[in-house]
């Protein structure tokens, strides 16, 4: 069975989109939508954290003036995901209002935290032994939603 509709107005098109203003002039806008689920989502943790210290290393050339760095702003607008990709647009969102050290290839797999939250949660935090874990079902709180308890 077909549906036959006919095309939307333009009115209607507005309703259903936000308006969004123009970038401010010399400014570049992006988005990033993040995919992943654990092994995916530990790789693209790094690349998130090297995209970041990009930016930071552009950044501080450009404060200083420096001739060999553009003169534009950048802007990231909008950080989402799935699975994986979700949490890691969560510690974006967290870590990009303060400075924190980046992983390297050199970086040594320390046992004190690093300071970068990205390698602390992938690397350090969520192991498999913790998914696989059953200390739910023993307590008889499988499934069930967060503040309920079981009978």
């Amino acid at each position: 069975m077909t549906a036959d509709y006919p095309p939307l107005t333009q009115t209607e098109i507005q309703e259903l989109f936000i308006d969004v203003e123009s970038p401010a002039a010399n400014t570049f806008e992006f988005a990033l939508v993040l995919g992943g689920t654990v092994s995916a989502g530990a790789f693209t943790a790094g690349v998130v954290d090297f995209l970041i210290e990009a930016l930071d290393c552009w950044t501080n050339l450009r404060d200083k003036s420096d001739a060999s760095a553009p003169r534009h702003k950048v802007v990231l607008k909008v950080i989402t995901g799935a699975s994986g990709g979700g949490v890691n647009a969560a510690i974006a969102a967290r870590a990009l209002a303060y400075d924190f050290p980046h992983v390297v290839r050199a970086t040594p797999h320390p046992e004190r935290d690093t300071g970068n939250p990205f390698y602390e949660t992938w690397i350090k935090r969520l192991t498999l032994s913790g998914f696989l874990g059953t200390t739910d079902i023993e307590r008889g709180t499988a499934c069930l939603p967060p503040g309920w308890q079981a009978d």
